[in-house]
């Protein structure tokens, strides 16, 4: 950085967002995809539902949190965003609908497997957490 100005991510702060930054970026949204498609998949089979291939399912997950984003951006406009359970109803609904669209199950089923995501996230989080106090623990 010797002799250039960092880009200028924010108005208010100097972010420096140079190549490396960016290929992390990048990095981190594929396997972001990758996971959220494994996950997606995982519970399409907890469901009994027929499993998506692995890059339908990185698009349906894409399209999903495309979704999602765009539901947010309206609640914010709306002023609703503050409101945590109407949040979680709005995206529940959106990529259950999103699922039930892209996907050969029902609407009621799509409700399911979102819920089986949550559920498995929300488990590999507390084993990784568990894992990772432990590794410490041991340093």
């Amino acid at each position: 950085m010797l002799g250039r100005k960092p880009l200028s991510f924010w108005k208010e702060r100097e972010v420096p967002f140079e190549n490396v930054n960016i290929a992390l970026v990048i990095v981190g949204a594929i396997l972001g995809l990758a996971l959220g498609a494994v996950v997606l998949r995982l519970s399409c089979g907890l469901v009994q539902e027929e499993r998506p291939s692995l890059g339908r399912a990185i698009v349906i997950f894409f399209v999903a949190l495309l979704c999602q984003a765009a539901l947010g951006g309206l609640l914010g406009f709306l002023g609703l965003a503050n409101v945590r359970s109407a949040l979680f109803f709005a995206v529940w609904l959106v990529s259950s609908a999103v699922y039930s669209f892209m996907l050969p199950a029902k609407f009621l089923h799509a409700l399911m497997i979102w819920l089986c995501q949550i559920v498995i996230l929300c488990i590999s989080f507390f084993l990784l957490g568990i894992f990772f106090q432990l590794v410490s623990r041991a340093f």
